[in-house]
């Protein structure tokens, strides 16, 4: 019995689909088994990893502003639409104020010239000179020009026509000074010199009847030395008792802002290294020998029981007192009252 063989389209088909089974098959394998799936496989189990890049190297203060602009993010875009950006603010201007640690200046030096007045106006004085240090005025001064002024001294609060009369007497060059005074406060003078360091007095001079009692300063040293030959600590900027009147007419004289609520300065006397301190009560009108000025009234701060000095300042006199009054310990009065203001080659020649 024959048995017909399928025809030749048949066994061409079977062929092709017999190698499309074949290549599928090879792929599979290969799918499964190869390079790749071998990879896939391996990394299935490990981490995932992510690397940041570092940010550039920013500028001054860059992490500020930018710590700032992300804890207010959420409201930047309606705060941006809302207020304008500020433009950059200046520098504030800074007053001439002693820093807490003074850095060291330069080593240049203020020397009195040798023209100027000597110490306490004595000829022969050799003359200071100081090393500019770590001394620095507490306040802005602007000293005012020499001047002579004339007053009236009469017994309790109210001025009299006719009294005994006093006097404050102001010369200086701009480096050097002299002054003198006496009145309610009793005879006393003061010299010194003037500069980066303020006002530094050298000698200053206190009368009690015909006894002279002299106070001698030494700012470098950081000392005085009383009359009686004692030594006395005092900070940069100690003044002696006439020269407070000229220092608070020169802090007024730069700025009257100067003068605020309370004012106070470190005082070398007859007794020793003190503080003074100045209330500042408020303006008033005041009559003088040269007319009705607007002043500035300063009361000092003294305990109770012991002696008080107030003091109207005038914008008109260069901040000069034009007024003083001395309240006793025992309650009695004096005061002195301006009544006439001399240029200073009158009072050079003025007896």
């Amino acid at each position: 019995m024959k048995i017909a063989a399928p025809p030749r389209r048949s066994r061409l088909f079977a062929l092709c689909g017999l190698s499309a089974a074949m290549h599928l098959l090879v792929l599979s394998l290969v799918a499964k088994h190869g390079p790749g799936a071998r990879s896939a496989e391996s990394g299935a189990g490990l981490p995932l990893v992510v690397r940041l890049a570092p940010l550039p190297a920013a500028e001054p203060g860059a992490a500020a502003s930018v710590a700032s602009a992300a804890a207010s993010a959420p409201s930047a875009s309606a705060a941006s639409a809302a207020t304008p950006r500020r433009p950059p603010r200046s520098a504030a201007p800074v007053m001439n104020v002693p820093a807490a640690t003074p850095a060291p200046a330069p080593s240049a030096q203020t020397t009195v010239p040798a023209g100027a007045p000597a110490p306490g106006g004595e000829p022969g004085a050799q003359p200071l000179s100081l090393t500019m240090s770590s001394l620095r005025p507490h306040y802005q001064i602007a000293t005012p020009g020499a001047v002579r002024l004339v007053y009236q001294v009469s017994d309790g609060a109210a001025p009299a026509r006719s009294g005994p009369a006093a006097y404050l007497e102001w010369r200086s060059d701009g480096s050097a000074y002299v002054l003198e005074m006496d009145g309610v406060l009793g005879r006393r003078s003061s010299s010194g010199v003037i500069g980066d360091d303020g006002i530094v007095p050298q000698r200053a001079r206190a009368w009690q009847g015909e006894r002279m009692l002299d106070t001698t300063f030494d700012p470098l040293g950081q000392r005085v030395t009383l009359a009686d030959g004692a030594e006395a600590a005092a900070q940069p900027g100690t003044l002696d008792g006439a020269m407070v009147w000229i220092w608070l007419a020169s802090v007024a004289n730069a700025s009257a802002g100067q003068l605020r609520d309370r004012i106070g300065v470190n005082v070398a006397d007859t007794d020793g290294v003190h503080a003074l301190r100045f209330d500042v009560v408020g303006e008033e009108e005041v009559d003088t020998g040269v007319g009705r000025l607007k002043t500035w009234h300063l009361a000092q701060y003294a305990p109770p029981g012991e002696a008080r000095v107030d003091a109207w300042l005038a914008p008109q006199q260069d901040w000069l007192p034009v007024v003083l009054r001395v309240t006793r310990a025992d309650g009695g009065v004096a005061t002195q009252v301006l009544q006439r203001r001399e240029a200073a080659s009158e009072a050079a020649s003025a007896p």
